[in-house]
């Protein structure tokens, strides 16, 4: 299959532009344009091509060899919404959502392999595992209170449209702290 080559420096992201209408933004795809950027992302990405966007992803997310497999699988899915978010603005917030989820499934599991009776809310579980030494208290303060914070205002209802590159950074926050609870 032939790699889909999009370079916004011709005239298809006028085209897109002048054509941008916010009340069909969301709507399904064509198959015809299924593959063409979102107009909202074309200030949005740091890079022109969707193959600089899928190497910068692959440079920013980079999971632990320790990290099990179910949580591995996960974060290859963050990657992939993230890559798609390209096409369609959204899945970047649809990736940052599955990197919360993804955290505290990790959390879960790191938490049982120590014999913790798990509670419930991801506030409860980063403090268990700071107080079993599997995240240093100081060094993840602000990434933590970030991650809480995000998190809940996703999973409890939330409107919000972040640039990808934005979500870009929540995933790779959330990977540097699930690869923090592996090192070990």
């Amino acid at each position: 299959m032939t790699p889909l080559k999009i370079n916004l420096k011709n005239n298809m992201a006028d085209h897109l532009l002048e054509n941008y209408n916010p009340q069909i933004a969301d709507a399904m795809r064509s198959p015809k344009d299924m593959f063409m950027p979102d107009q909202r992302g074309l200030s949005g990405f740091e890079t022109t091509t969707i193959e600089s966007w899928h190497s910068l992803i692959n440079d920013k997310i980079r999971v632990s060899e320790n990290v099990p497999l179910d949580i591995k699988i996960q974060l290859e899915n963050i990657k992939n919404l993230l890559l798609y978010s390209w096409c369609v603005y959204r899945f970047g917030m649809v990736a940052a959502n599955q990197s919360y989820n993804t955290i505290e499934l990790a959390l879960n599991l790191i938490l049982e392999s120590n014999k913790v009776k798990l509670e419930k809310g991801m506030e409860r579980k980063f403090k268990r595992a700071i107080e079993l030494n599997l995240i240093p208290e100081n060094s993840y303060d602000k990434k933590i209170g970030g991650i809480k914070k995000m998190r809940n205002e996703a999973n409890h209802g939330s409107n919000a449209l972040l640039p990808p590159l934005a979500m870009l950074k929540m995933c790779e926050i959330c990977t540097e702290v699930i690869n923090r609870l592996y090192e070990k």
